[in-house]
Protein backbone atom coordinates (compact mmCIF):
# COMPACT_ATOMS: atom_id res chain seq x y z
CA UNK A 1 0.00 0.00 0.00
CA UNK A 2 1.32 3.49 -1.04
CA UNK A 3 1.12 6.18 1.49
CA UNK A 4 3.48 9.24 2.79
CA UNK A 5 6.44 9.00 4.34
CA UNK A 6 8.90 11.80 5.85
CA UNK A 7 12.55 11.36 4.34
CA UNK A 8 15.02 14.13 6.24
CA UNK A 9 18.03 15.25 4.07
CA UNK A 10 20.62 16.65 7.00
CA UNK A 11 24.03 16.47 4.22
CA UNK A 12 25.16 19.93 3.94
CA UNK A 13 26.12 19.38 0.45
CA UNK A 14 22.54 17.89 -0.43
CA UNK A 15 20.72 20.98 1.26
CA UNK A 16 22.55 23.10 -0.66
CA UNK A 17 21.92 21.75 -4.27
CA UNK A 18 18.49 21.19 -3.23
CA UNK A 19 17.79 25.05 -2.24
CA UNK A 20 19.83 25.81 -5.35
CA UNK A 21 17.33 24.04 -7.26
CA UNK A 22 14.42 25.94 -5.58
CA UNK A 23 16.59 29.54 -6.46
CA UNK A 24 17.17 28.36 -10.32
CA UNK A 25 13.64 27.51 -10.37
CA UNK A 26 12.44 30.65 -9.26
CA UNK A 27 9.77 28.38 -6.94
CA UNK A 28 6.78 30.23 -5.22
CA UNK A 29 6.64 28.85 -1.81
CA UNK A 30 5.18 29.56 1.66
CA UNK A 31 6.94 31.07 4.88
CA UNK A 32 4.79 30.98 8.26
CA UNK A 33 5.31 31.81 11.49
CA UNK A 34 5.22 28.16 13.34
CA UNK A 35 2.12 26.84 15.04
CA UNK A 36 0.15 29.86 14.43
CA UNK A 37 -2.29 31.47 11.42
CA UNK A 38 0.23 33.85 10.19
CA UNK A 39 2.12 32.73 6.48
CA UNK A 40 2.62 34.56 3.53
CA UNK A 41 3.83 33.57 -0.72
CA UNK A 42 7.04 34.03 -0.91
CA UNK A 43 10.30 32.88 -2.69
CA UNK A 44 13.94 32.17 -1.97
CA UNK A 45 16.17 34.78 -4.00
CA UNK A 46 20.14 33.43 -3.70
CA UNK A 47 21.98 32.18 -1.06
CA UNK A 48 24.39 34.57 0.13
CA UNK A 49 27.68 33.89 1.78
CA UNK A 50 29.63 36.68 3.65
CA UNK A 51 32.24 36.35 6.33
CA UNK A 52 33.04 32.44 5.99
CA UNK A 53 29.31 32.19 6.76
CA UNK A 54 26.18 31.11 4.10
CA UNK A 55 22.26 32.87 4.56
CA UNK A 56 19.46 32.32 2.57
CA UNK A 57 18.10 35.77 0.82
CA UNK A 58 14.51 35.63 0.88
CA UNK A 59 11.64 37.65 -0.58
CA UNK A 60 11.48 40.87 2.12
CA UNK A 61 7.55 40.33 3.73
CA UNK A 62 6.17 43.58 5.38
CA UNK A 63 5.13 43.08 8.92
CA UNK A 64 7.11 40.22 9.36
CA UNK A 65 9.72 41.31 11.56
CA UNK A 66 7.22 43.15 14.30
CA UNK A 67 5.14 40.03 14.11
CA UNK A 68 8.38 37.61 14.89
CA UNK A 69 10.09 39.85 17.21
CA UNK A 70 7.15 38.19 19.71
CA UNK A 71 8.80 34.97 19.18
CA UNK A 72 12.24 34.31 20.97
CA UNK A 73 13.01 31.76 18.50
CA UNK A 74 12.65 34.13 15.26
CA UNK A 75 11.96 31.08 13.57
CA UNK A 76 9.81 30.63 10.44
CA UNK A 77 8.86 27.64 8.50
CA UNK A 78 9.30 27.02 4.85
CA UNK A 79 7.67 24.87 2.28
CA UNK A 80 8.74 24.38 -1.91
CA UNK A 81 7.74 21.76 -4.32
CA UNK A 82 11.07 20.47 -5.56
CA UNK A 83 11.27 19.68 -9.18
CA UNK A 84 10.11 16.16 -9.03
CA UNK A 85 6.56 18.11 -7.34
CA UNK A 86 7.85 16.69 -3.69
CA UNK A 87 6.71 19.26 -1.03
CA UNK A 88 9.97 20.61 0.88
CA UNK A 89 9.98 21.59 3.94
CA UNK A 90 12.32 23.33 6.83
CA UNK A 91 12.90 25.62 9.92
CA UNK A 92 15.43 28.40 9.62
CA UNK A 93 15.98 31.72 11.63
CA UNK A 94 15.90 35.31 10.77
CA UNK A 95 19.06 36.90 11.30
CA UNK A 96 18.60 40.38 9.77
CA UNK A 97 16.08 42.56 7.77
CA UNK A 98 17.33 44.28 4.93
CA UNK A 99 15.56 46.91 2.73
CA UNK A 100 15.01 43.91 -0.08
CA UNK A 101 15.35 40.72 1.57
CA UNK A 102 15.61 39.17 4.41
CA UNK A 103 18.59 36.86 5.64
CA UNK A 104 17.81 33.78 7.75
CA UNK A 105 20.12 30.62 8.53
CA UNK A 106 20.64 27.36 5.95
CA UNK A 107 18.30 25.03 7.42
CA UNK A 108 20.30 22.02 9.48
CA UNK A 109 17.64 19.57 7.66
CA UNK A 110 14.88 19.64 5.09
CA UNK A 111 12.12 17.45 5.41
CA UNK A 112 10.59 15.47 1.96
CA UNK A 113 7.33 14.40 2.10
CA UNK A 114 6.75 11.49 -0.52
CA UNK A 115 4.75 8.56 -1.60
CA UNK A 116 6.60 5.61 -1.76
CA UNK A 117 5.45 1.77 -1.16
CA UNK A 118 6.66 1.56 2.08
CA UNK A 119 7.84 3.94 4.72
CA UNK A 120 11.63 4.20 4.69
CA UNK A 121 13.29 5.50 8.15
CA UNK A 122 17.14 6.55 8.50
CA UNK A 123 18.84 3.99 10.63
CA UNK A 124 20.47 4.73 14.00
CA UNK A 125 24.66 5.24 14.31
CA UNK A 126 25.91 1.49 15.14
CA UNK A 127 23.06 -0.22 13.27
CA UNK A 128 24.44 -3.07 11.67
CA UNK A 129 23.74 -5.81 9.15
CA UNK A 130 25.25 -9.14 8.99
CA UNK A 131 24.34 -12.04 6.54
CA UNK A 132 26.05 -14.79 4.43
CA UNK A 133 26.90 -15.04 0.46
CA UNK A 134 28.03 -18.33 0.86
CA UNK A 135 27.78 -21.13 3.07
CA UNK A 136 30.20 -20.27 4.95
CA UNK A 137 31.17 -16.96 4.28
CA UNK A 138 29.62 -14.38 6.85
CA UNK A 139 29.64 -10.33 5.66
CA UNK A 140 28.83 -7.46 7.32
CA UNK A 141 28.10 -3.72 6.78
CA UNK A 142 26.24 -0.38 8.12
CA UNK A 143 23.02 0.34 7.93
CA UNK A 144 21.54 3.69 5.93
CA UNK A 145 18.47 3.09 6.19
CA UNK A 146 15.26 0.61 6.59
CA UNK A 147 11.62 -0.28 5.38
CA UNK A 148 9.39 -3.20 5.85
CA UNK A 149 10.47 -4.39 2.32
CA UNK A 150 14.05 -4.04 2.27
CA UNK A 151 17.42 -2.71 3.66
CA UNK A 152 19.94 -0.12 2.35
CA UNK A 153 23.19 -0.97 3.63
CA UNK A 154 27.23 0.04 3.34
CA UNK A 155 30.50 -1.89 3.25
CA UNK A 156 33.93 -1.55 3.66
CA UNK A 157 34.74 -3.26 0.74
CA UNK A 158 33.54 -3.92 -2.55
CA UNK A 159 31.48 -7.28 -2.16
CA UNK A 160 31.22 -7.53 -5.99
CA UNK A 161 27.85 -7.59 -5.62
CA UNK A 162 24.87 -7.33 -8.38
CA UNK A 163 21.39 -6.54 -9.17
CA UNK A 164 19.98 -10.14 -8.52
CA UNK A 165 22.24 -11.80 -5.98
CA UNK A 166 20.81 -13.73 -2.93
CA UNK A 167 22.32 -12.51 0.47
CA UNK A 168 21.40 -15.53 3.16
CA UNK A 169 20.41 -15.31 6.91
CA UNK A 170 20.49 -11.56 7.72
CA UNK A 171 20.26 -10.03 10.51
CA UNK A 172 19.75 -6.63 11.41
CA UNK A 173 20.75 -5.15 14.67
CA UNK A 174 19.39 -2.11 15.68
CA UNK A 175 20.44 -0.11 18.93
CA UNK A 176 17.25 1.13 21.03
CA UNK A 177 18.51 2.96 24.06
CA UNK A 178 20.29 0.40 26.16
CA UNK A 179 19.33 -2.93 24.53
CA UNK A 180 19.78 -3.82 20.50
CA UNK A 181 16.61 -5.20 18.38
CA UNK A 182 17.59 -8.31 16.29
CA UNK A 183 15.62 -8.96 13.21
CA UNK A 184 16.45 -12.30 11.30
CA UNK A 185 15.56 -12.32 8.09
CA UNK A 186 16.08 -15.69 5.72
CA UNK A 187 16.66 -14.08 2.49
CA UNK A 188 17.06 -10.73 0.74
CA UNK A 189 18.05 -9.83 -3.12
CA UNK A 190 20.58 -7.22 -4.27
CA UNK A 191 18.10 -4.59 -6.67
CA UNK A 192 20.80 -1.81 -6.37
CA UNK A 193 24.55 -0.87 -5.51
CA UNK A 194 26.13 2.32 -5.68
CA UNK A 195 30.10 2.50 -5.79
CA UNK A 196 31.95 5.01 -3.77
CA UNK A 197 31.50 8.57 -5.24
CA UNK A 198 32.49 12.19 -3.85
CA UNK A 199 32.58 12.43 0.11
CA UNK A 200 31.58 8.79 0.41
CA UNK A 201 34.08 6.11 0.32
CA UNK A 202 31.88 2.78 0.84
CA UNK A 203 29.43 1.00 -1.40
CA UNK A 204 25.83 1.12 -0.95
CA UNK A 205 23.65 -1.74 -1.50
CA UNK A 206 20.29 -1.79 -1.48
CA UNK A 207 17.94 -4.96 -1.04
CA UNK A 208 14.60 -6.53 -0.67
CA UNK A 209 13.53 -8.75 1.76
CA UNK A 210 12.16 -12.58 0.71
CA UNK A 211 10.51 -14.77 3.22
CA UNK A 212 10.03 -13.18 6.38
CA UNK A 213 7.76 -14.64 8.70
CA UNK A 214 4.65 -12.76 9.90
CA UNK A 215 6.03 -12.70 13.36
CA UNK A 216 9.35 -10.72 11.99
CA UNK A 217 7.13 -8.63 9.72
CA UNK A 218 4.97 -7.36 12.35
CA UNK A 219 7.88 -6.36 14.80
CA UNK A 220 9.90 -4.79 12.00
CA UNK A 221 6.14 -2.52 11.09
CA UNK A 222 6.44 -1.58 14.48
CA UNK A 223 9.42 -0.62 15.29
CA UNK A 224 9.20 1.60 11.99
CA UNK A 225 5.87 2.63 12.46
CA UNK A 226 7.29 3.78 16.06
CA UNK A 227 10.74 5.90 14.14
CA UNK A 228 8.10 7.48 11.98
CA UNK A 229 5.86 9.36 14.45
CA UNK A 230 9.00 10.71 16.03
CA UNK A 231 9.62 12.02 12.56
CA UNK A 232 6.46 13.30 12.70
CA UNK A 233 6.04 14.78 16.14
CA UNK A 234 9.69 16.59 15.28
CA UNK A 235 8.77 18.02 11.90
CA UNK A 236 5.28 19.31 13.59
CA UNK A 237 7.23 20.53 16.44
Amino acid sequence: MRDQFVEITSDGESILKTLQAIIDNRVVGKLQIPDTKYSWITTILDIKRTGGSSFLSIERIDGLESLLSKFPKQEVSLEFMDKGGVPCRFRTRVVEYRFNDIWSELPKEIYRIQKRQFFRIDTPPGAKITFRMGPAQQEKGEMKNLCEGGVAFFTEKDLNLHAGDLLNDVTLNIPEGDERLLFYIPQAVIRRMSKPSGHERRTLYGSEFLGMSKEIKEKLMAYISQQQMIVIRKLKG
